[in-house]
């Protein structure tokens, strides 16, 4: 089991937590540059907009570094990594809630495939893409779903997600205890644990 601290802030919002978290749930392995450049691009968008509003640029620690001289920044990466999310890890969500909730396993992982087969490009793509590269974060990726749940639907990106970060806490005990009960056929190789650590 691999282990992810966050440092999140006693009072105020969550945004280390969350950019952290959908970070990881995007890029799970062997991927730190990819999830380095998604928070790069959270950090530019965060100061961005608290410029925006008003907030004096001196108060921004480090605001310099998170600055873009790219005028028209196209967030490429959180574009990206919300493709990722949206198209692996919130199916290998949906497949693991079937499977555990109707008593199947991963034996049985097939019968899924038929209906998602032409949504993914076939079934390599579904056991590959977005089953075995989910595994390590299974857990996250079905506490996310269960935010999603409970918002409006239509109305979840990851901008959405990262501007209003009061999920981030409960999303990762909610994860913590999903890791926990997932059968051993869940779990191939080694899993991430998040946990946050207050200031």
């Amino acid at each position: 089991m691999k282990t992810v601290r966050v440092k999140l802030p006693r009072h105020g919002p969550d945004f280390f937590g969350a950019m952290a978290f959908l970070a990881l749930l995007a890029y799970p392995e062997g991927d730190r540059h990819k999830r380095d450049e998604v928070v790069r691009e959270c950090k530019i968008h965060l100061a961005r907009a608290a410029i925006g509003a008003g907030v004096p640029r001196k108060s921004l620690p480090n605001v310099r570094a998170y600055r873009s001289d790219r005028t028209n920044i196209k967030y490429k990466a959180i574009t990206h990594a919300w493709h990722r999310i949206d198209r692996r890890r919130l199916p290998s969500a949906w497949m693991a809630h079937r499977m555990m909730f109707r008593g199947n396993r991963i034996t049985e992982l097939s019968q899924y495939m038929e209906d998602d087969a032409q949504i993914f490009g076939g079934e390599k793509n579904i056991l590959t893409r977005v089953w075995r590269e989910s595994m390590p974060v299974l857990h996250l990726a079905i506490a996310l779903d269960a935010v999603i749940r409970r918002r409006p639907p239509g109305n979840v990106s990851f901008f959405s997600l990262l501007n209003n970060p009061d999920w981030v806490r409960q999303a990762i005990a909610s994860a913590e205890i999903a890791r926990k009960m997932f059968p051993a056929e869940f779990i191939k190789g080694e899993s991430f644990q998040l946990l946050f650590e207050l200031e």
